[in-house]
């Protein structure tokens, strides 16, 4: 069990990546970042994500007790209008992903999937996503994509290797 104070405010890259006997962590209220894999492969069970956190980097939470009870819960992982993952494993049978209304940032590589069957999704994204970060939705099959009128910033790469058919923006389509 780890309890950090007040005076951190950011958790840096890999910071707790592997360390499985951690299961439980109090963050700082004052904290701003977790960086990437912060926390993979650790062994983090328990942990409240305080409101204070704005910035989220990929793969953060990475094969965690902590992250595989959250997807039980829903098929999106959302922490302050940021979303961290969505569910591509293959008991995800659903082809159209909706993300949540609310949501403000798609965080990198939150659905990545390596796996052939992840092809021809149709992706919705709503009008409160401001950001979608770089390889976002990597190497995931998409068919069909709606980008919202909130969207300003699209990372590089977000859609690499996604194979798009179709994208429409406001009420204009490409193909």
């Amino acid at each position: 069990s780890v309890s950090l104070p007040d005076s951190v405010n950011r958790i840096d890259d890999n910071a707790f990546g592997g360390c499985t006997s951690l299961q439980k962590i109090k963050l700082s209220n004052q904290l701003i970042k977790i960086g990437e894999s912060a926390f993979d492969y650790s062994g983090i069970i328990d942990m409240q994500i305080p409101a204070s956190v704005t910035d989220i980097g990929r793969n953060a939470f990475f094969d965690t007790p902590w992250l595989k009870n959250k997807m039980k819960e829903s098929n999106f992982l959302v922490v302050n209008h940021i979303l961290i993952y969505i569910n591509m494993t293959d008991e995800c049978k659903e082809k159209t992903i909706i993300i949540p209304d609310g949501v403000e940032v798609i965080v990198s590589q939150a659905a990545y999937s390596d796996m052939e069957s992840d092809r021809d999704f149709n992706v919705i994204i709503p009008d409160s996503v401001k950001e979608i970060k770089e390889q976002a939705f990597s190497e995931i099959g998409i068919s069909k994509l709606v980008l919202g009128k909130g969207v300003v910033k699209i990372g590089d790469s977000a859609f690499n290797m996604t194979e798009i058919g179709r994208a429409s923006c406001r009420e204009r389509v490409f193909r």
